[in-house]
């Protein structure tokens, strides 16, 4: 248990689902108080921990980079959870013996792309470069496919928010106890589904693929050193770096991409089969 002002959070240390982590959590009770009063740096200073002796930490499904300490969120008030959200906080403290960088798994070693040092152009390196730009340009492609779909993330939680009502006086009047049953069920896929939408429009708005993750390193990169077609020390290890971060691009669009099918086919749907039930039972009622 770590004290804090105006109340006390609790901490498990190497739980053992997760043995490398420390997983906090804010007791219901002083929620009211530390709502909107609560930052990840007073946080970590509770636990003792400094944000350059952690890999990451995880909020309501969003994995973000400490970036050294110098992470702008770190500062930020810390989002009230919604109710069907898992409000945990995640940390990953750097293993025993790694010195301090406050960097993402893999990026431990990593220099910002200026301070790399330039060494002659060859015939690997140019194939390292090909193999980088290559990488860039698909992530660029994607992006513009995940802000699409960011959009229609947004479009589908405010169907979802909408439907997520009772049921009207004239529908609880032709509604039976199994409409009443399948409502309920569906206003829990709402619920759901609503849920999973506002996780990964957050986590496009504040994750690795934003300017708050690892982009903003890649895009230096690709500026200073693929458009000149200028080589550089380290590129092999560079080059396996830009291709995890597309991996993880990928794997990003793909989820996003779920999340709006479930959106649609476990919420909406689901939810209008049973209100047109309803419907066709009130018009029979009319006439």
């Amino acid at each position: 248990m770590s004290w804090i002002p105006g109340g006390s959070l609790w901490a498990w240390f190497k739980p053992a689902h997760a043995p490398g982590d420390v997983i906090v959590r804010i007791p219901d009770e002083l929620r009211p108080l530390l709502d909107g009063h609560l930052t990840m740096r007073q946080v970590l200073a509770a636990l003792e921990l400094s944000p350059v002796e952690i890999q990451f930490w995880s909020l309501q499904g969003v994995v973000l980079d400490p970036q050294g300490g110098q992470n702008p969120l770190l500062d930020q008030l810390l989002p009230a959870p919604a109710p069907w959200v898992d409000s945990s906080i995640t940390i990953r403290p750097l293993p025993p013996g790694m010195p301090p960088t406050g960097g993402m798994p893999g990026m431990a070693n990593a220099q910002p792309p200026s301070n790399l040092k330039a060494v002659p152009m060859t015939a690997a390196a140019e194939s390292l470069l090909s193999a980088m730009d290559a990488d860039w340009n698909a992530i660029l492609l994607m992006e513009t496919q995940l802000t699409q779909l960011r959009k229609q993330l947004n479009t589908a939680q405010g169907r979802l928010q909408a439907m997520n009502r009772d049921f009207t006086p004239e529908e609880r009047q032709a509604a039976d106890s199994n409409d009443v049953k399948n409502w309920q069920d569906a206003r829990r896929f709402l619920r759901d589904a609503a849920g999973h939408t506002s996780r990964y429009i957050r986590e496009h708005d504040v994750g690795v693929t934003s300017a708050a993750g690892q982009r903003s390193r890649f895009e230096d990169l690709y500026k200073t050193y693929l458009v000149p077609r200028r080589a550089f020390e380290g590129m092999a290890s560079v080059q396996h770096e830009l291709e995890a971060y597309r991996k993880q691009v990928q794997a990003f669009l793909a989820k996003m991409q779920t999340a709006l099918s479930n959106a649609g086919t476990n919420g909406e749907q689901r939810a209008q089969q049973v209100l047109n039930r309803v419907a066709a039972k009130m018009r029979r009622s009319r006439n």
